[in-house]
């Protein structure tokens, strides 16, 4: 894993980590309950990500999961690929905004097609294992978004998931 002092390159990822609050930035339950998203079903999206060099390290077909953090439920919900180079955009999708002060922020989105899970790969199994414990969401549980999983760590994640939802999702297995 590349140190605070080591800038990151596209070579110590594995698969980009795009992290979302549903408590306090947006509202990430509530928008699978009301569009009624299916596990086992690939699905065209968006995710917003800081404004950092590392939003200019992402590329089309990277390796991506989606992290939901907070104190409901967190683990890993979604995974996929990139599907376009981020764009700038002037706000957060307000649907299911919880803090109004992003509204208006401009910020990058990164379009992706993902897999919701049938089970989310939780934190507690995350943090249990050897490999995975060691994610860079864990060791700089802080650090702004996007993170990222190392190659070992993406392999690690591989047991959690099943060949089906992998292979749908255009996963190695």
């Amino acid at each position: 894993m590349a140190t605070s002092k080591q800038q990151l390159t596209r070579s110590n990822v594995g698969a980009w980590v795009f992290k979302g609050n549903p408590q306090d930035t947006w509202d990430y339950f509530a928008a699978l309950e009301n569009e009624s998203r299916a596990p086992g079903v690939l699905v065209g999206e968006t995710w917003t990500v800081g404004t950092t060099y590392r939003t200019h390290l992402i590329q089309p077909e990277d390796l991506m999961v989606l992290w939901i953090t907070g104190t409901k439920d967190p683990g890993i919900y979604e995974i996929g690929k990139v599907s376009g180079t981020p764009k700038e955009i002037d706000g957060i999708d307000e649907n299911y905004l919880v803090n109004p002060n992003l509204a208006k922020k401009r910020t990058y989105a990164v379009p992706y097609t993902s897999l919701l899970l049938g089970h989310a790969v939780p934190r507690a199994d995350m943090k249990a294992d050897p490999i995975l414990g060691m994610c860079e969401q864990f060791v700089i549980p802080v650090i702004g978004n996007p993170t990222y999983l190392t190659p070992e760590q993406r392999d690690a994640l591989l047991v959690f998931i099943s060949p089906a939802e992998l292979r749908i999702a255009g996963w190695p297995s």
